[in-house]
């Protein structure tokens, strides 16, 4: 299936298996989605604002150019997934999994992450300046990653642990 040049406002889907699904230049406006199935799916020029996602199902996935804006998502599965010129503004996520994914020119802004998972990942330009992260899983995922000087002060203790560094007072 695809969505293409096509505008959704003010949606809601209950269930459904979008595996494979194709979205293009396309804008989805304060949906309601408790559970997003779409593995395999491609997204190229698409905007997702004001909405509301609980589980989104979105391995290995294709974004590209894709900006997700204003919206509360609990659980992103991005497993094996292909990033490249996205952009999350002012969301909430409980957590974001890029296991084993690439991500190319991706920027966290205005945005919190409870647990952010990079294990495998493989990043150029990953820009988390701009994220509030509770918590990493797989801190080898942060190489090609910008962060600021106080995100680095807050994964200081971690990163020491991960490289099996002793700190002595």
């Amino acid at each position: 299936a695809s969505l293409v040049e096509c505008v959704w406002e003010d949606a809601s889907l209950t269930e459904g298996d979008l595996s494979g699904l194709t979205v293009a230049e396309s804008r989805l406006s304060r949906l309601n989605i408790p559970h997003l199935q779409a593995p395999r799916s491609g997204w190229r020029d698409v905007l997702l604002e004001d909405s509301r996602i609980g589980v989104a199902e979105l391995y290995e996935a294709v974004f590209s150019g894709v900006k997700i804006s204003s919206g509360k998502l609990d659980l992103i599965n991005l497993r094996g997934a292909e990033l490249r010129d996205v952009l999350i503004e002012g969301c909430t996520l409980g957590e974001l999994d890029l296991t084993q994914g690439s991500a190319q020119r991706v920027a966290l802004r205005g945005t919190q992450v409870e647990t952010l998972v990079l294990t495998g990942l493989r990043a150029q330009h990953l820009e988390l300046t701009g994220a509030g992260i509770g918590r990493i899983v797989g801190l080898e995922g942060l190489r090609g990653a910008v962060v600021s000087s106080q995100q680095l002060m807050e994964l200081a203790p971690a990163l020491a642990d991960h490289l099996g560094l002793e700190i002595s007072d």
